[in-house]
This record gives C-alpha cells, sequence and structure tokens, in this order.
C-alpha cells in the first residue's frame, strides 16, 4: 500500500510541475509585452533569465517522466501520461522561446515600428494565453472534451497573423525604408502564430492521455 501511495504521489508530482511550467511560460510572454512596452531592458534581461530556468524545470520533468518509466514500469493510462507530458512541457519551453524572440525586438525594430505593431502581436500573444490557461485546466481536471473546443479557437489566431502579414507587405510596398522592421515583425508575427500552434499541440497531447487515440487538431 506505501508502495503505491508513493508511485501516486510521484505522478502527482509531475503533473504539478506541468501546470507549474505552463505558468511559468504564460507570465514569461506576458512580461515580454510590457517590456517591449516600457522599453524596459532590464525586464528584458530578467525574462532572458527566466527562460533557463523554464528550461531546466523541461529537463528534470523529463528526467522525473523517464525515471518512473524506467524504475515503476507503469502500463495503460499512467504511461500514456508520462509519454505525453514529455510531449507538453517541450511545447510550453518553445513558448517560451516566443517571449525571448519577442524581447529581442527592442534592439532590432525601432520604436514607431515597434509601438504599431506591439497591439497587433498582443491581441494573437492574449488568445494564445488564454486557450493555455484554459487548456492546463482541462489538463488538470482530465477533461478531454474540453480541448477540442479551445483547439478550435487557434483559428482567430491564424486569421490575425495572415491580416498582420498581408498589412506588412503592404507597408514595405508603400515604404521600401520600412523593409527591415517589417521583415523582423513578420517573424514575430510567424512567432505569436506559432504560440497557438504550440498550444494545440498540447490539446492534441491530453485528449491522447485520457483516450489513447490520436486526433489531429491543427486543420
Amino acid at each position: 500500500m506505501e508502495y503505491r501511495e508513493d508511485y501516486h504521489r510521484e505522478l502527482q508530482a509531475v503533473r504539478d510541475a506541468v501546470l507549474e511550467i505552463g505558468t511559468l511560460v504564460m507570465h514569461q510572454v506576458r512580461q515580454a509585452f510590457i517590456a517591449l512596452d516600457t522599453q524596459n531592458t532590464q525586464l528584458a534581461g530578467e525574462i532572458l533569465e527566466a527562460d533557463k530556468e523554464v528550461d531546466a524545470l523541461q529537463y528534470r520533468i523529463e528526467d522525473r517522466c523517464a525515471r518512473i518509466m524506467a524504475t515503476e514500469q507503469p502500463v495503460a493510462g499512467d504511461l500514456r501520461e508520462l509519454v505525453t507530458t514529455i510531449k507538453i512541457v517541450s511545447n510550453m519551453e518553445r513558448i517560451g522561446d516566443h517571449a525571448k524572440h519577442l524581447i529581442k525586438a527592442l534592439d532590432r525594430v525601432s520604436k514607431p515600428a515597434l509601438e504599431d505593431a506591439i497591439p497587433r502581436l498582443r491581441r494573437m500573444a492574449d488568445r494564445g494565453l488564454e486557450m493555455l490557461e484554459e487548456t492546463l485546466r482541462a489538463f488538470e481536471s482530465r477533461d478531454f472534451q474540453q480541448v477540442i473546443a479551445i483547439a478550435q479557437r487557434d483559428e482567430e489566431i491564424d486569421r490575425m497573423r495572415h491580416e498582420y502579414h498581408d498589412y506588412l507587405l503592404n507597408t514595405m510596398k508603400s515604404n521600401p525604408g520600412s523593409i527591415p522592421d517589417s521583415a523582423t515583425l513578420m517573424f514575430l508575427n510567424r512567432f505569436m502564430e506559432r504560440l497557438g500552434d504550440h498550444v494545440t499541440n498540447i490539446c492534441e497531447w491530453v485528449y491522447f492521455a485520457k483516450t489513447g487515440h490520436h486526433v489531429d487538431l491543427n486543420d
């Protein structure tokens, strides 16, 4: 009995760590926009340091999952959960990387162009973070049906990305001097779209962990 209690405590510790890394990356992205808004280079440096914390937590979670699989030989649902946890935290780490990409724009994009871009990029990020927050709740409650509805909202982020992409193209055509700024902003635009894609990937893995069936929610 004590052995099983220890085993279930280990599984719960993994689940708690997933929620922790999810909370960290959401904070990281939000702080990145504050740094851009305020041109705060000190905060930008803190975000880069926070990225190291996210990376370290990812490795600890992956190591813990591997250790449980090697020593406890879990089966069925528990094994799926551990395997998918590794996939989930990998996607979360990449979301944290997008925060890092955002703050690098402080040195690469002129202030007027950045001020114009921030509201557009933030709207995309806000939608993605809302999706991630709800996905974490679904992960915690094992509500695999909810993640399907969450993933469908990625279409809105895709639409915003295409609209901003067209806007940047038109800006470059009408004002060739804007090309360096606009080219960098195109990358950031793509990164914000990818944020939503990573959340959708997480939704797919949450669904698989519960059902054992793969579903493509990125269509």
